[in-house]
């Protein structure tokens, strides 16, 4: 066996002698001429076996880190009660639940978490709950606002959400099938059936104020979908529907939202009537993704964020329920948004495999039952014996530890490791890939943080004072936020593992 070893694509080859190809036969060969050995395992990790096409595909398609799952997927991994996130065993889709069914008054909820952490399979999951209750019943749209309404790389204003919002309902009260979460194109529903959308819409509303604008023979004034598509994309000119708009309502802000309102009640109104329901609720999803296009314009968008969700709370008068993902920045810019509305914002943290740090135990200590639920995750989406080997254990457990708890970066990791053409993976596999992510931060860090990241590092806390730093280092995910689910600590950080081994980061706390 010494004259084989790991070729470029994952295969056993003699040395200097053989393509991929001819190695990838010659290594099948030789394992079934020795089927004691392999039985026996006796054959290294470098003598695997090449794994089927279709097999690789299904692997890598259920591993997809930005496919969020179904309510009722097999795939799901209910972690709800294992205390892994922290939640003291009741879970954030809890207490969203909780609110909306214990409260006599419509609600208006803040869902938030670093991207990738699940939420919106979690606010899938309380959509079927909340649609099966009978006392109260409840209609729920769920919109990914995203998606149809609103550009991510845009400033983002409060009218923008009231129209967005009052736009849906309407288009709900007036066509009685209309679902958002089936709609490929919600923007196309008043044009499908334009009887139903004249000027006492809440669209037709928007096309009135809007022809007081001076601006002749635009398409927006004549086609409802042009219109909405318009109101979510930005002219670099700032002669496009949704600036024209925004500056007329803020002449009179307040009428505007007063109007807004009106419509909004009459369509909840109409869709308890024809629907049957005792209430009615919007998630609103999508908004947590607001994001600038360049690190030039990360403040204006921030900015313009904890603005609209430092407002939004202090509205009590929506006819409906309303629960809002917002984008995680802007909790830790504004640490007293739950003292302006009803409710505490509620944030999905990541499944805790590390325990906290502290002065009398300062090196890293696992977590055994969430590294226990992570490896559950994995094992609903792929074959981890077939994968990382019947001995391959360790191998797993180094994955999910490189993740820190955080499902978008185990499934990435898992992703990139089933793409080898032989499994079981190797050791020098997962090394391959875990180099490849940190080098990625390597590359993302900036040397004023370093500071920043080695404070987090000792003392598992954010500091208040370092915002325009911290909100960066939130968005590129250098830092991981956990729960313990008790009140001494209730939310403390750590730095991504990977962070920590970078050259630039080790580098600088050795000084």
């Amino acid at each position: 066996m010494e004259g084989f070893f790991l070729g470029r694509r994952g295969v056993a080859m003699e040395r200097g002698q053989w393509s991929d190809r001819e190695a990838v036969e010659r290594n099948r060969s030789w394992q079934n001429a020795y089927p004691a050995a392999r039985e026996d395992g006796m054959l290294s990790t470098a003598m695997a076996e090449t794994a089927p096409l279709a097999k690789r595909r299904e692997f890598f398609n259920k591993c997809d880190p930005r496919q969020p799952l179904e309510a009722g997927s097999a795939l799901y991994e209910n972690l709800d009660g294992l205390t892994v996130r922290g939640d003291g065993g009741q879970s954030c889709i809890d207490i969203l639940e909780e609110t909306v069914l214990l409260s006599d008054r419509p609600t208006l909820q803040l869902f938030s978490g670093f991207p990738g952490t699940g939420k919106t399979t979690e606010l899938l999951r309380l959509r079927k709950r909340l649609m099966e209750q009978t006392d109260p019943s409840i209609c729920v749209l769920y919109v990914d606002f995203e998606k149809h309404l609103v550009n991510p790389s845009v400033p983002i204003e409060l009218a923008q959400v009231y129209w967005s919002l009052a736009f849906v309902l309407d288009v709900a009260a007036r066509i009685d099938t209309f679902e958002p979460l089936d709609a490929d194109d919600i923007d196309v529903a008043p044009s499908a059936k334009p009887d139903a959308f004249g000027d006492d819409s809440y669209i037709g509303y928007l096309a009135g104020l809007l022809s007081t604008s001076g601006r002749e023979n635009q398409p927006w004034q004549r086609d409802p979908k042009a219109l909405m598509r318009s109101l979510r994309s930005n002219s670099p000119s700032g002669d496009g529907a949704r600036e024209a708009l925004l500056r007329i309502v803020s002449n009179d802000f307040e009428a505007f939202t007063r109007r807004s309102r009106s419509f909004i009640q009459a369509a909840v109104a109409t869709i308890k009537e024809r629907r049957k329901v005792e209430r009615v609720l919007v998630i609103v999803d999508g908004l947590e993704k607001l994001r600038p296009s360049t690190e030039e314009h990360r403040a204006m968008i921030e900015d313009s964020a904890t603005e609209v969700f430092s407002e939004l709370p202090k509205d009590t008068e929506f006819a409906c329920d309303v629960i809002f993902t917002f984008p995680l920045f802007v909790r830790y810019r504004t640490p007293n948004l739950g003292r302006y509305g009803n409710c505490q914002p509620q944030i999905l943290p990541m499944v805790k495999v590390y325990e906290r740090r502290t002065p009398e135990q300062p090196n890293d200590t696992v977590y055994e039952p969430g590294i226990a639920a992570l490896v559950q995750v994995l094992k609903k989406r792929l074959d981890t014996d077939l994968v990382f080997g019947s001995d391959g254990g360790e191998r797993l457990r180094r994955v999910v530890l490189a993740s820190g708890g955080y499902f978008r970066e185990l499934l990435r990791y898992a992703r990139e490791l089933v793409r080898s053409p032989t499994y079981p993976v190797t050791d020098q596999q997962v090394d391959r890939v875990l180099a490849g992510i940190r080098e990625d931060f390597q590359l993302a860090i900036r040397r004023n943080e370093l500071p920043l990241l080695r404070y987090i590092a000792a003392s598992n806390r954010l500091p208040e004072h370092e915002l325009a730093t911290l909100t960066r280092i939130i968005a590129f995910e250098m830092v991981l936020a956990y729960r313990n689910g008790d009140r001494e600590s209730p939310e403390w950080f750590r730095l991504h593992p990977l962070v920590e081994k970078t050259e630039i980061y080790r580098t600088y706390v050795s000084l």
